[in-house]
């Protein structure tokens, strides 16, 4: 057996044995998915109302909201698999994506920088300096602030720093240091929970800025997204209190 064929096996063993131990708490990546298709359908039922095409900040927004979703999806399998050092490298992904929904919304112009960023180096030069750190997380929205700290954390484990290697690597004294390709723990499953719900928390604020930036297209039926908005926030605060003794 290749080593890569071993790997996907032990992949899908912890997969398993991930949904098995967590139950119906997975069913709230679901929940925040339904949400992302609700404020899809209100940009798109809004474009189709206004009897235009869709505007530049409208078209970039709304491949950001698209991919924000994608990527709930990549950090859970990762975590669910074992590599929970990898979901916080994606979730920083999905944070991003809503503050550059943010910004775009703020400066529309910005989202014709972002499309065409991919014509050349000037272009591409004139893209990073419009969406630098500093730039998508001003400290006058609180939202953006809060996902401020759970960037900076998630770098944090992104980065080659040993900070991203404390739950891969095992160093006991006079040994060698222990590699390990996959982060959970039997004898522990804490680092489990506590990563599916530092995900679903953190989806839920990235979702409450898509809004904020979508309040114009959303007018129409504001209650559709508010409404199933305020019962995921009641079904994460049930599966926390669930978990409070582990976790």
């Amino acid at each position: 057996m290749e080593e890569i064929d071993h790997f996907r096996e032990i992949e899908d063993n912890n997969y398993n044995h991930s949904k098995e131990f967590l139950g119906d708490s997975t069913s709230l990546v679901q929940n925040l998915l339904e949400l992302y298709k609700v404020l899809d359908e209100l940009l798109a039922e809004s474009i189709t109302l206004s009897g235009s095409e869709p505007t530049d900040e409208q078209s970039a927004v709304s491949t950001f909201l698209t991919a924000s979703g994608h990527y709930l999806v990549i950090a859970a399998l990762a975590m669910l698999r074992g590599h929970l050092t990898d979901s916080f490298s994606i979730l920083r992904k999905s944070i991003e994506f809503s503050a550059f929904a943010a910004r775009v919304k703020k400066h529309p112009p910005l989202a014709k920088v972002w499309l065409d960023a991919t014509g050349g180096d000037a272009l591409y030069n004139s893209y990073q300096e419009k969406f630098s750190g500093r730039k998508l997380f001003p400290n006058n929205n609180a939202l953006l602030v809060e996902l401020q700290k759970k960037h900076d954390d998630c770098s944090k484990r992104s980065h080659g720093s040993i900070y991203s290697f404390k739950n891969r690597v095992n160093r006991e004294k006079n040994t060698d240091a222990v590699f390990s390709h996959f982060e959970l723990r039997n004898e522990d499953p804490s680092s489990l929970i506590r990563a599916l719900l530092y995900a679903v928390e953190s989806h839920l604020l990235i979702l409450k800025v898509f809004q904020e930036a979508l309040q114009v297209e959303c007018a129409h039926d504001r209650k559709r997204f508010e409404t199933s908005r305020k019962v995921l926030e009641e079904n994460i605060a049930s599966y926390r209190s669930k978990w409070e003794k582990l976790i």
